[in-house]
């Protein structure tokens, strides 16, 4: 049986919900958010290669200049440039989701804190949601 990352969403929402007394809890909020982006970057991977036709364009040509994308920007941006509006909505979600993984694995400043985490989760929960009502 292959993975499901539908559990990484569930994994989420476990850790998001640690309580404030708990010395790991901002490391379990930061993972939260992080298992949450994967969980809704994936359903939204697949769901682009079901409706859009396969993986997005990586390669960017603006004017003379040819650029690379990351398969994260390459998805965010292709999803956001679709006709459909649900698409478009999808691509602006994971972007925000995507910011707030970027805080969560990268910048030690940031403190995150619960409702940091149960929002990440809700982002996630919310793509996961549209994706499946496209899929009915």
């Amino acid at each position: 049986m292959s993975f499901r990352w539908r559990h990484f969403l569930d994994l989420g929402a476990d850790l998001a919900s640690a309580i404030d007394d708990d010395p790991l809890a901002e490391a379990k909020r930061r993972s939260a958010a992080s298992r949450a982006y994967y969980a809704a970057y994936h359903a939204a991977d697949d769901y682009h290669a079901r409706v859009h036709g396969g993986p997005p364009h990586r390669v960017v040509q603006r004017g003379t200049e040819r650029r690379l994308l990351a398969r994260h920007e390459a998805l965010i941006q292709s999803l956001r440039g679709q006709s459909s509006p649900l698409s478009r909505q999808i691509g602006d979600l994971l972007d925000q989701l995507r910011a707030a993984r970027v805080d969560a694995d990268y910048r030690e400043d940031a403190r995150f804190t619960g409702p940091k985490a149960g929002g990440a989760v809700s982002l996630a929960r919310a793509i996961a949601q549209l994706i499946e009502t496209a899929s009915n």
